[in-house]
Protein backbone atom coordinates (compact mmCIF):
# COMPACT_ATOMS: atom_id res chain seq x y z
CA UNK A 1 0.00 0.00 0.00
CA UNK A 2 2.24 2.74 0.73
CA UNK A 3 4.39 1.92 -2.65
CA UNK A 4 0.87 2.90 -4.12
CA UNK A 5 0.71 5.66 -2.51
CA UNK A 6 4.09 6.80 -2.98
CA UNK A 7 3.38 6.25 -6.64
CA UNK A 8 0.28 8.03 -7.16
CA UNK A 9 1.81 11.50 -4.97
CA UNK A 10 4.25 10.98 -7.55
CA UNK A 11 2.00 10.79 -10.67
CA UNK A 12 0.23 13.82 -9.24
CA UNK A 13 3.37 15.90 -8.74
CA UNK A 14 4.11 15.01 -12.46
CA UNK A 15 0.61 15.87 -13.31
CA UNK A 16 0.78 19.01 -11.70
CA UNK A 17 4.28 20.29 -13.08
CA UNK A 18 3.11 19.21 -16.36
CA UNK A 19 0.09 21.47 -15.70
CA UNK A 20 2.02 24.64 -15.00
CA UNK A 21 4.68 24.29 -17.29
CA UNK A 22 1.77 23.92 -20.63
CA UNK A 23 -0.04 27.25 -19.63
CA UNK A 24 3.50 29.19 -18.66
CA UNK A 25 3.29 32.30 -19.84
CA UNK A 26 6.79 33.76 -19.21
CA UNK A 27 8.79 32.66 -22.19
CA UNK A 28 12.65 31.88 -22.82
CA UNK A 29 12.60 34.77 -25.48
CA UNK A 30 11.87 37.12 -22.55
CA UNK A 31 14.33 35.64 -20.04
CA UNK A 32 16.78 35.66 -23.21
CA UNK A 33 16.12 39.39 -23.10
CA UNK A 34 16.90 39.86 -19.53
CA UNK A 35 19.88 38.06 -19.29
CA UNK A 36 21.67 40.11 -22.41
CA UNK A 37 20.07 43.42 -20.45
CA UNK A 38 21.76 42.12 -17.26
CA UNK A 39 24.85 41.44 -19.02
CA UNK A 40 25.58 44.43 -21.25
CA UNK A 41 24.86 47.29 -18.41
CA UNK A 42 27.38 45.17 -16.50
CA UNK A 43 29.47 45.15 -19.12
CA UNK A 44 28.76 49.00 -19.58
CA UNK A 45 29.68 49.88 -16.01
CA UNK A 46 32.75 47.73 -15.94
CA UNK A 47 34.15 50.03 -18.92
CA UNK A 48 33.04 52.90 -17.46
CA UNK A 49 35.17 52.46 -14.47
CA UNK A 50 37.81 50.74 -15.94
CA UNK A 51 41.24 52.49 -15.48
CA UNK A 52 40.47 55.43 -13.25
CA UNK A 53 42.45 56.72 -10.90
CA UNK A 54 41.72 56.98 -7.06
CA UNK A 55 42.00 60.74 -7.50
CA UNK A 56 38.98 60.05 -10.55
CA UNK A 57 36.88 57.74 -8.28
CA UNK A 58 36.80 59.37 -5.78
CA UNK A 59 36.59 63.02 -7.05
CA UNK A 60 33.51 64.95 -6.38
CA UNK A 61 31.92 67.54 -8.14
CA UNK A 62 30.26 69.34 -5.36
CA UNK A 63 30.15 68.20 -0.97
CA UNK A 64 26.22 66.99 -1.96
CA UNK A 65 26.94 65.23 -5.13
CA UNK A 66 28.12 61.77 -5.56
CA UNK A 67 31.47 60.40 -6.58
CA UNK A 68 32.04 57.60 -9.04
CA UNK A 69 32.95 55.31 -6.25
CA UNK A 70 29.77 56.44 -4.74
CA UNK A 71 27.29 55.78 -7.81
CA UNK A 72 28.71 52.55 -7.74
CA UNK A 73 28.17 51.62 -4.01
CA UNK A 74 24.64 52.67 -5.29
CA UNK A 75 23.74 50.18 -7.99
CA UNK A 76 25.45 47.44 -5.67
CA UNK A 77 23.05 48.02 -3.19
CA UNK A 78 20.19 48.73 -5.06
CA UNK A 79 21.29 45.14 -7.27
CA UNK A 80 20.88 43.37 -3.62
CA UNK A 81 17.69 44.91 -3.43
CA UNK A 82 16.34 43.77 -6.07
CA UNK A 83 17.77 40.24 -5.73
CA UNK A 84 16.06 40.44 -2.99
CA UNK A 85 12.64 40.96 -3.68
CA UNK A 86 12.91 38.90 -6.58
CA UNK A 87 13.83 35.61 -4.38
CA UNK A 88 11.23 36.64 -2.03
CA UNK A 89 8.69 36.94 -4.58
CA UNK A 90 9.60 33.47 -6.43
CA UNK A 91 8.84 32.02 -3.06
CA UNK A 92 5.56 33.51 -2.68
CA UNK A 93 2.32 31.35 -4.35
CA UNK A 94 1.58 32.63 -7.98
CA UNK A 95 -0.92 35.46 -8.33
CA UNK A 96 -2.71 34.54 -11.76
CA UNK A 97 -5.42 37.22 -10.97
CA UNK A 98 -3.47 40.00 -11.05
CA UNK A 99 -1.99 38.58 -14.81
CA UNK A 100 -3.96 41.20 -16.76
CA UNK A 101 -4.96 44.00 -14.37
CA UNK A 102 -0.63 44.58 -15.60
CA UNK A 103 -0.22 43.38 -19.16
CA UNK A 104 1.33 45.57 -21.63
CA UNK A 105 3.26 47.90 -19.37
CA UNK A 106 6.93 46.08 -19.87
CA UNK A 107 7.47 49.49 -21.79
CA UNK A 108 6.77 51.73 -18.93
CA UNK A 109 9.74 50.77 -16.84
CA UNK A 110 11.90 50.18 -20.32
CA UNK A 111 11.62 53.54 -20.63
CA UNK A 112 12.22 54.56 -17.05
CA UNK A 113 15.88 54.48 -17.70
CA UNK A 114 15.12 58.19 -19.51
CA UNK A 115 12.98 58.98 -16.69
CA UNK A 116 14.28 62.98 -15.68
CA UNK A 117 12.21 62.60 -12.42
CA UNK A 118 15.19 62.65 -9.22
CA UNK A 119 14.35 60.49 -6.51
CA UNK A 120 15.66 60.18 -2.81
CA UNK A 121 17.44 57.44 -2.58
CA UNK A 122 16.67 56.75 0.72
CA UNK A 123 18.17 54.01 2.52
CA UNK A 124 19.91 53.04 -0.70
CA UNK A 125 22.58 55.96 -0.50
CA UNK A 126 26.63 55.07 -0.49
CA UNK A 127 27.78 55.42 2.21
CA UNK A 128 31.49 54.16 1.97
CA UNK A 129 30.96 50.43 2.91
CA UNK A 130 33.79 49.45 0.34
CA UNK A 131 37.41 50.55 1.28
CA UNK A 132 38.54 50.28 -2.33
CA UNK A 133 38.33 50.23 -6.17
CA UNK A 134 38.85 46.48 -6.11
CA UNK A 135 36.57 45.95 -3.48
CA UNK A 136 33.68 47.49 -5.21
CA UNK A 137 34.25 46.15 -8.63
CA UNK A 138 34.61 42.35 -7.18
CA UNK A 139 30.74 43.53 -4.86
CA UNK A 140 29.25 44.69 -8.24
CA UNK A 141 30.32 41.64 -10.13
CA UNK A 142 29.11 39.19 -7.61
CA UNK A 143 26.02 40.72 -7.20
CA UNK A 144 25.09 41.34 -10.69
CA UNK A 145 26.44 37.87 -11.55
CA UNK A 146 23.86 36.29 -8.86
CA UNK A 147 20.94 38.30 -10.43
CA UNK A 148 21.79 36.73 -13.81
CA UNK A 149 21.92 33.37 -11.94
CA UNK A 150 18.26 33.91 -10.87
CA UNK A 151 17.16 34.88 -14.15
CA UNK A 152 18.97 31.96 -16.40
CA UNK A 153 18.25 29.23 -13.95
CA UNK A 154 14.71 29.99 -12.39
CA UNK A 155 11.80 27.06 -12.98
CA UNK A 156 9.40 29.64 -12.28
CA UNK A 157 7.10 31.53 -14.35
CA UNK A 158 8.34 35.11 -13.90
CA UNK A 159 4.67 36.56 -15.24
CA UNK A 160 2.79 34.73 -12.18
CA UNK A 161 4.78 36.09 -9.55
CA UNK A 162 4.21 40.01 -8.13
CA UNK A 163 5.50 42.49 -6.09
CA UNK A 164 3.64 45.20 -4.62
CA UNK A 165 4.27 48.97 -3.45
CA UNK A 166 3.42 51.91 -2.03
CA UNK A 167 -0.31 51.19 -1.86
CA UNK A 168 -2.64 49.93 1.04
CA UNK A 169 -2.78 46.59 -0.97
CA UNK A 170 -6.71 45.26 -0.31
CA UNK A 171 -6.68 42.16 -1.73
CA UNK A 172 -6.68 43.50 -5.57
CA UNK A 173 -5.71 46.31 -7.46
CA UNK A 174 -7.98 49.06 -6.51
CA UNK A 175 -6.22 52.03 -7.15
CA UNK A 176 -3.04 50.91 -7.80
CA UNK A 177 -0.84 52.89 -10.44
CA UNK A 178 1.50 51.37 -12.81
CA UNK A 179 4.26 51.44 -10.75
CA UNK A 180 3.02 49.83 -7.24
CA UNK A 181 2.33 46.49 -8.86
CA UNK A 182 4.85 44.53 -11.19
CA UNK A 183 5.48 40.95 -12.52
CA UNK A 184 9.28 39.63 -11.64
CA UNK A 185 10.29 40.19 -15.46
CA UNK A 186 9.04 43.52 -14.90
CA UNK A 187 11.55 44.56 -11.69
CA UNK A 188 13.98 42.64 -13.86
CA UNK A 189 13.63 45.16 -16.43
CA UNK A 190 13.59 48.10 -13.77
CA UNK A 191 16.50 47.16 -12.50
CA UNK A 192 18.24 47.22 -16.13
CA UNK A 193 17.09 50.83 -16.75
CA UNK A 194 17.80 51.56 -13.04
CA UNK A 195 21.45 50.81 -14.12
CA UNK A 196 21.41 52.72 -17.40
CA UNK A 197 19.92 55.75 -15.84
CA UNK A 198 22.61 55.69 -13.34
CA UNK A 199 25.38 55.35 -16.13
CA UNK A 200 24.41 59.01 -17.44
CA UNK A 201 25.97 59.88 -13.65
CA UNK A 202 29.43 59.09 -14.25
CA UNK A 203 29.48 60.06 -17.40
CA UNK A 204 28.64 63.68 -16.55
CA UNK A 205 31.07 63.43 -13.19
CA UNK A 206 34.33 62.77 -16.31
CA UNK A 207 33.25 65.56 -18.03
CA UNK A 208 33.30 68.01 -15.07
CA UNK A 209 35.94 71.40 -15.63
CA UNK A 210 37.75 69.77 -11.99
CA UNK A 211 37.53 66.42 -13.32
CA UNK A 212 41.33 64.91 -12.29
CA UNK A 213 43.02 64.23 -15.94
Amino acid sequence: MKNIAFIFCCLLMTLKSYSQSTDRLWTESERESLLRGLEQTKNEVFSEIKGLTDQQWNFKEDSWRWSVSEIIDHLITQDESYNQEIWTCLNQPQQPQFIEQIKGNDQVFIEYSDDPLKANAGFLSPFGKYCSKDKTEFAYNRIRDALFGTVKNSKNDFRKHFTFRNFKFDGQLTNAEIYNVRDMHQIVITCISHTERYLKQPRKVKIHPNYPK
